[in-house]
């Protein structure tokens, strides 16, 4: 991943912590630092399979599909204690995880497209 990436993506958790203290969402701050570095590293392994195995995909479209099931797959693995847990916050932590993926999203799609030009 590069430099600036990595910036972007640790100040994207920096501003998810404070928005989270300072509207007081009522999700542990423990729990906002399990998200996002769960997201940072998810990223980070997904970056660096994608630039190994580039050669080895010659359809951009079939590898980025792969990639982004294999994101999917890995969050869902990621929030199925929430989801089976009885927490009363669960909602909350799941719009929290999304919102924040999708964020991670935008910055990958911003990079394809930077990369393409």
């Amino acid at each position: 991943m590069e430099r600036t990436n990595f910036i972007i993506l640790l100040s994207i958790g920096v501003i998810h912590f404070i928005i989270n203290n300072v509207i007081a969402l009522k999700i542990p701050n423990v729990s906002v630092l399990y998200i996002n570095a769960f997201l940072i590293s998810l990223t980070t392994v997904i970056n660096f399979f994608k630039k190994k195995y580039k050669k080895q995909f010659k359809q951009k479209v079939l590898n980025n599909l792969i990639v982004n099931f294999i994101r999917m797959f890995f969050s869902i693995l990621f929030l199925l204690p929430i989801i089976l847990g009885n927490d009363v916050l669960k909602l909350n932590y799941i719009l929290h995880f999304f919102a924040i993926y999708f964020l991670y999203q935008l910055i990958e799609l911003r990079n394809y497209i930077k990369k393409k030009k």
